[in-house]
């Protein structure tokens, strides 16, 4: 990029139409939607890796200057560069070449003779000129600057950066603003917009969750009806509550990306100094809990990938400052933007929306870094216009994905940037069912895929267990369930059509035919079949011959353990405390999976395909060779589907509050295992229980109890429980179980054993019957590992969450609740064993 144009007097015949008696430097290179001026031998990839950052401008084409000769060169190739301006449409030629625009009194610039020849808008600077490592192309030099060149005007100054951040507008707006204090941010919205309570509540709790903090961290601007203020407005706001607001991020949840950026870029020039927004809601400034996308009620959904821009004054440009790195075999190139040797030629890009998956160089459209991020769901991006996706990647795409910082239960969503063949179509909408991703059609709606239920023709052949007449029935064992149904009930027993004789009938085996609704998996799963439901053989009534009586025949053994014999429950109510964590399993090892897929037998097999089917939706699930965590998955799905296997979930209760090692101690520390691995729930959750007034004396203030059993909460609060008590618990580090629940099902939080619960507050509930009949409320905490240590403050503001989530509950009449599938799933007196 070296060399300059001579300067000549105004008026005089310019030194560009004087023949060049230098032999020919260099020739034009394009490199996408640019060109490069180089020798003619100069590598493709080199060219790539010079212009492959750089944005495209609208009617504007792009010249890089990269041969040691420029002046003759560029001589040479102004007719050719004239033509492809032409062909391309483009009425502006950026010339990156140092030195181009300099300035000389009384003589014109060489960017104004170019202008003068070709009759193009020329853009050149006046000084050397650098290429950033966010594509942008910046002027170094004291008072240096790009120009805008025209024939009929003065040249126009632009700025150190190319392309030019347009002038900011200056905004003055009549009404004032509003302005709250939030624990360690200050939300500023406008006076106009009314004052919504619940919305600065869920705001402080958001923040409640990063810590205290002593000085302003965040500034939180606008409200969902509007998104964002005037500049002046929001830097009048930041000096009256910080005077030294240089470290505050700004945060805007409810703009888009573009509208951030201004915001963020105003603010800078308002300020004099660089501002660092967020993309989303910014929880903190350290990073430690990194910011979060909400959605309409102002709930947290995704946390993004691109989390953090920053906008300087003295450049005019916003640019990536903060992103979340991609694990696996991505590996970073600049900012934001990762490489996969799977995949050559393309990279992964952070976008606020999500992720881009593109063509490695210089993107021909930007349009998905512009795109709004959708709360309920990341996008991945595929593509552009200009550069098609090829078969390959569609087949690699599940390598892709390993490794992807995936938060909670986000769900990626693909979408083709570009127009589709009917075989790519294909293709592509058959990578995205068999990774779990949604589908975004050209309406831009979401579909996602769902498990399909088809009507599958299985025989069976069934082997009739002995039919006795007139003997007790033998006592059975809960079946095992299989893939596609409920836990079949054991055969019952036909009752004697006499009582004077015993006759043990046994039929051969005999061939049914049954339908049975099956899931259909993303890939082919073989599965054994099973009947939907328990075949009862009819009894045969054969000629009685009283002078023989057979023995009854005895019932076959059962091909699974027993389950653990229920304890007795204590004569009166047990309060566990920290001396019963210490019996509560730890975490599972591999002797623990291993007598826990002994417990479950041949079952187990079966429910590890599904576990391995539910890993591939979260990677972080996925097991290696130095740790198999099947065992452990396998253990959460059953307890989510509480089929009685490998036992009810009663007796799973019972023998975790028993703390004697038994045959359930495996299946409870894979249990917590696989719980801990899964992502937490903040926020409030609602369990109940069918306890007694005198019962609930035993809940007293400021008590910490330990549940040495799993404990099943829901985090809706229009439900209902069927309960005489209500729990409303804090979550911090309680389990999302959605991943593993039934199509349909509601999701549910799962406490791991030995969670530990603070009481907060007893609220007396009124006797059934009576107006307005409310139950007994218990405001519990969740006692994590970093809060042990008393703070009333914070326990003040924990309840004061609590009731303002159950005066929404009370909002909900109790005949429009929500019933649910056996409630008594969600019924549990944490810390607490009642009597019989």
């Amino acid at each position: 990029m070296n060399g300059t144009l001579t300067s000549t007097p105004r008026g005089q015949e310019p030194i560009l139409g004087a023949p060049t008696p230098a032999p020919v430097t260099g020739i034009l290179h394009p490199v996408g939607p640019h060109l490069v001026l180089a020798p003619p031998g100069a590598e493709d990839a080199r060219l790539w890796s010079a212009l492959g950052r750089l944005p495209a401008v609208a009617d504007a084409l792009t010249l890089l200057v990269a041969t040691p000769n420029a002046a003759p060169a560029l001589r040479q190739q102004l007719p050719a560069l004239a033509r492809t301006a032409a062909e391309r449409g483009a009425t502006t030629v950026v010339l990156a070449a140092s030195g181009l625009a300099s300035a000389a009194p009384g003589v014109q610039r060489p960017a104004e003779q170019i202008a003068a020849m070709t009759g193009l808008t020329v853009v050149a600077p006046d000084g050397t000129v650098s290429l950033e490592p966010d594509g942008m192309l910046v002027v170094v030099g004291e008072d240096a600057s790009w120009w805008r060149c025209t024939a009929e005007a003065e040249a126009e100054r632009l700025g150190v950066t190319w392309p030019a951040w347009p002038a900011w507008p200056p905004q003055r707006a009549a009404e004032g603003f509003a302005l709250d204090l939030l624990r360690g941010a200050a939300w500023v919205r406008s006076a106009t917009s009314e004052q919504d309570g619940l919305l600065r509540e869920r705001l402080d709790a958001l923040l409640l969750n990063s810590g205290p903090v002593d000085d302003l961290a965040v500034l939180v601007v606008g409200s969902p009806s509007q998104p964002t203020l005037p500049v002046d407005q929001l830097a009048a706001a930041l000096r009256s509550c910080a005077p030294d607001a240089s470290s505050a991020c700004l945060s805007a949840p409810w703009a888009t990306p573009v509208e951030l950026a201004e915001l963020a870029l105003g603010l800078a020039v308002e300020l004099g100094g660089d501002v660092r927004a967020a993309v989303g809601f910014a929880r903190d400034i350290t990073h430690a809990t990194p910011s979060v996308l909400l959605d309409g009620e102002c709930l947290p959904t995704w946390e993004p990938f691109l989390t953090e821009l920053a906008a300087s004054s003295r450049r005019l440009r916003v640019v990536p400052s903060a992103w979340r790195a991609a694990g696996g075999a991505w590996r970073p190139v600049t900012a934001a933007v990762f490489r996969h040797p799977a995949a050559p030629g393309w990279v992964l890009e952070a976008i606020p929306a999500g992720l881009w998956l593109r063509a490695e160089g210089c993107p021909a459209d930007c349009a998905p870094r512009r795109m709004r991020p959708d709360p309920r769901h990341p996008l991945l991006v595929v593509g552009d216009p200009d550069h098609l996706a090829p078969t390959f990647l569609w087949e690699c795409l599940g390598e892709l994905l390993d490794g992807l910082p995936l938060s909670g239960e986000a769900r990626l969503a693909l979408l083709a940037n570009h127009e589709l063949s009917t075989a790519d179509a294909a293709l592509a909408r058959s990578a995205a069912r068999s990774h779990r991703l949604g589908w975004v059609t050209p309406e831009g709606e979401v579909e996602v895929e769902r498990d399909r239920e088809v009507e599958v023709e299985v025989e069976v052949e069934v082997e009739p267990e002995p039919i006795v007449f007139a003997g007790p029935p033998a006592p059975s064992l809960p079946a095992e369930p299989d893939e596609h149904s409920e836990a079949a009930e054991p055969l019952e027993p036909v009752e004697a059509a006499t009582p004077v004789a015993t006759v043990a009938v046994v039929e051969p085996p005999v061939r049914v035919s049954t339908t049975a609704a099956a899931p259909v998996p993303s890939e082919p799963v073989r599965s054994e079949p099973v009947p939907s439901e328990p075949l009862v053989a009819e009894p045969v009534v054969a000629e009685r011959d009283l002078s023989v009586r057979p023995e009854p025949a005895e019932p076959e053994a059962a091909a699974r353990p027993e389950p653990a014999a229920r304890p007795e429950p204590p004569a009166s109510p047990r309060a566990f405390t920290r001396a019963d964590a210490a019996a509560t399993p730890g975490a599972s090892s591999a002797e623990d999976r291993e007598r826990f897929k002994a417990l479950l037998g041949p079952a187990f097999v079966r429910q590890a395909n599904k576990a391995d089917q539910i890993a591939t939706r979260l990677p972080a699930l996925r097991s290696t060779p130095a740790d198999d965590i099947k065992a452990d998955l396998v253990a959460v799905l059953l307890h989510q589907a509480d089929t009685g296997v490998p036992a009810p979930r009663a007796d799973v209760v019972a023998a975790a509050r028993n703390g004697a090692p038994g045959p359930l101690t495996p299946f409870l520390s894979c249990l917590g295992s696989g719980l801990r691995r899964l992502p937490s729930h903040h926020g409030a959750v609602l369990l109940g229980a069918l306890a007694s007034d005198s019962d609930v004396q035993h809940y007293t203030e400021g008590a910490v109890l330990v549940e040495p059993a799993p404990v099943t909460a829901l985090p809706a609060y229009d439900v209902d429980l069927g309960a005489l008590v209500e729990f409303a618990v804090w979550s911090t580090t309680g389990r999302r179980t959605a991943l593993f629940a039934a199509p349909g099902e509601d999701a549910c939080v799962v406490f791991p054993p030995g969670s530990r619960f603070q009481v907060l507050s007893v609220q007396p509930g009124t006797q059934p019957g009576t107006e307005p009949g409310t139950p007994h409320r218990i405001l519990l905490r969740e006692v994590g590992p970093v809060d042990e240590e008393p703070n009333p403050e914070r326990e003040r503001a924990v309840a004061q969450r609590l009731r303002s989530w159950l005066e929404r509950r009370d909002g909900v009449a109790a005949h429009e609740r929500r019933s649910m599938d056996r409630p008594e799933r969600f019924h549990l007196t944490p810390g607490l064993a009642l009597r019989a």
